[in-house]
């Protein structure tokens, strides 16, 4: 993914979203008893990646990402927002984007990711059915992000929601992986 300042922004952040259980290690019933006493035998397997079959791009916000093989792209995209179905995973995926005319400053941007650290526990707090899994703030790419988890139901119906908030000084920028479960 790149944004519009022209620094990468941890290249493979979508990617490893997509495939973050493809690089588990694959255990067998046999595997998981002891196998000379000295613990469990385990067979890892090397990470398989998807085939890359689009790519999106927003020059007006400065983003771009590589989507999997199976897609479909919402047909109600605008330019602040993608979404789209990611078959092979079952799997939503919605980019929202907010640029900002002028830059802010630094001081500006430091509010900003004080109020997003706060966007989960809203969230919790505003449905007894949402419960924050995790919850981190990091840096991507240079740029401030919060990666959070949620879990909860909708309709009676469970989902797990990944979400990225990525703040720069030009935009803010939100990726969300919805799972129904």
């Amino acid at each position: 993914m790149k944004l519009k300042s022209g620094k990468k922004l941890l290249g493979a952040l979508l990617l490893a979203s997509l495939v973050g259980f493809a690089s588990l290690p694959a255990v067998s019933a046999e595997d998981a008893a002891p196998a000379d006493g000295n613990g469990p035998a385990v067979e890892t397997r090397e990470p398989s990646y998807p085939a890359v079959n689009g790519h999106y791009k927003n020059e007006a916000f400065g983003m771009e990402f590589d989507l999997p093989a199976a897609y479909t792209e919402d047909a109600g995209n605008k330019p602040y927002m993608y979404q789209a179905h990611l078959t092979d995973y079952n799997m939503g995926l919605m980019v929202l984007m907010q640029g900002r005319k002028a830059g802010i400053s630094d001081s500006r941007l430091k509010e900003e990711v004080k109020q997003v650290e706060e966007i989960p526990d809203q969230m919790a707090k505003g449905s007894k059915d949402v419960k924050i899994m995790d919850k981190k703030m990091v840096k991507a790419g240079g740029y401030d992000t919060l990666q959070f988890a949620v879990r909860g139901e909708h309709d009676g119906k469970p989902f797990i929601s990944v979400n990225d908030f990525i703040l720069t000084n030009s935009a803010t920028y939100m990726m969300s992986f919805l799972l129904s479960i």
